[in-house]
């Protein structure tokens, strides 16, 4: 089953955070300079977890996710992390 997950990592290294944000872009939508947004099913997301471990040095980094609540209330302060009528999944219908 699809769901949405927030992915957020920690790079001490330059050249490592560069690796990092190129391999998430190409899976996930960047939200910030380290968070993005996924959208698809554990297994999936937990195999990309899988190469991007090649990446990280683990006595310096670290790599995250969390699961979204469906119904979760959202709450955002200032800029739109995503273009105006991007939904990220979610049917417009849907959205109360």
């Amino acid at each position: 089953m699809k769901e949405f997950f927030v992915i957020g990592y920690d790079i001490s290294d330059v050249r490592r955070l560069s690796r990092m944000h190129r391999f998430w872009t190409q899976h996930a939508l960047a939200v910030q300079k380290s968070v993005f947004f996924f959208w698809g099913e554990e297994g999936t997301l937990r195999q990309r977890f899988i190469e991007a471990e090649k990446i990280l040095r683990k006595t310096e980094d670290t790599l995250s996710y969390y699961r979204l609540p469906v119904r979760g209330r959202k709450i955002r302060l200032g800029v739109p992390a995503v273009p105006e009528g991007i939904f990220l999944g979610v049917p417009i219908s849907k959205i109360k």
